[in-house]
């Protein structure tokens, strides 16, 4: 990371400009909708910096692991970047978590969850690593428990990070699949949120993913079938594209500089991915549906400009408040 004076200078008036400053009262943080964005923690600074962060209420910093005896491995914290992304999204109200897991980052969960000693030991360096980055809490993502056994393991973990949490006002979230649980249903009376990854649907080999249709679904399952209180649940949305077959995935930066289609379009160049109006829609519908908010996988796919993803989220949220 360079360490001129102008350029850290630019990085501070930067991350002013793109967070913005606001005079209005905010609501609750109780009621207010959530808009919570996972940020890949390997992004550069500056690059962060470019993102229409007024538009988000939370950031869930991606990731760091467990170790096969219950310390963390920090190799992706990169803890300067994060205190100096902590330091100025706190002035707004933005609260950072941290990524706990993540796809082909779950090998010792398990193992870990299963050990008494070793679960205290994670528990442990958990709070305290958000203690020390001044972070809101930990979004465990799990992917994902195999088996009964490994489904009881996991509630006992969240059971100890959550008592853990408590006594520092900490928050814990968890990230589920679309439509399988996976989890033990007492597992989620332990976390304040779940975020539902809406995408990578792979129900027809052929067909695409995370439409409008498939984000009901899910919803439905999660509140119906599972039964989770709706404001805890967070709809997944996807600043990304899969090849139809799932086969290949693209970011909507570069698929939108490929396409040049309409906001109305959502496939093109052979990839299906969430435009404008569908975000929007998914927004409008979580709105309506009562859930907790919307979550975004990953904010850094997004373009920096006009046609941000995240501004059309953040215009669909504020149309919204100004009719109620």
């Amino acid at each position: 990371m360079r360490v001129m004076l102008s350029t850290t200078m630019f990085i501070l008036l930067a991350l002013q400009s793109a967070i913005g400053e606001s005079d209005e009262p905010q609501a609750s943080e109780q009621e207010r909708f959530r808009v919570t964005g996972y940020l890949m923690s390997t992004r550069s600074l500056e690059q962060m910096l470019l993102i229409p962060l007024a538009c988000v209420t939370d950031v869930i910093w991606f990731s760091i692991e467990p170790n096969a005896d219950g310390t963390l491995n920090n190799v992706l914290l990169i803890a300067d970047k994060l205190d100096r992304f902590v330091n100025q999204a706190s002035k707004h109200n933005i609260r950072v978590h941290l990524a706990v897991g993540g796809w082909e980052r779950c090998e010792h969960f398990a193992v870990v969850a299963r050990d008494d000693e070793k679960r205290a030991t994670f528990v442990k360096e958990l709070t305290k690593l958000c203690r020390q980055h001044d972070l809101a809490g930990a979004d465990i993502d799990w992917e994902y428990p195999r088996d009964e056994s490994e489904r009881a393991a996991a509630t006992l973990l969240l059971r100890d990070i959550r008592a853990s949490f408590d006594e520092l006002g900490l928050e814990l979230s968890v990230a589920v699949a679309s439509r399988q649980a996976h989890f033990e249903a007492a597992a989620f009376d332990f976390v304040h949120h779940l975020h539902i990854m809406s995408y990578d649907h792979h129900g027809s080999q052929h067909g695409p993913h995370s439409t409008f249709d498939q984000a009901q679904g899910d919803t439905t399952f999660w509140r119906d079938q599972q039964k989770i209180t709706v404001n805890k649940l967070l709809l997944g949305v996807p600043f990304y594209g899969r090849r139809l077959g799932n086969e290949g995935s693209i970011d909507y930066r570069t698929w939108s500089d490929q396409t040049e289609v309409r906001d109305d379009i959502n496939e093109a160049g052979g990839y299906f991915i969430n435009n404008h109006e569908l975000i929007a829609k998914k927004v409008r519908y979580a709105r309506e549906q009562g859930l907790g908010g919307v979550m975004i996988w990953e904010l850094g796919h997004d373009r920096v400009d006009g046609r941000a993803l995240l501004r059309t989220i953040g215009s669909a949220v504020a149309m919204d408040e100004s009719t109620k």
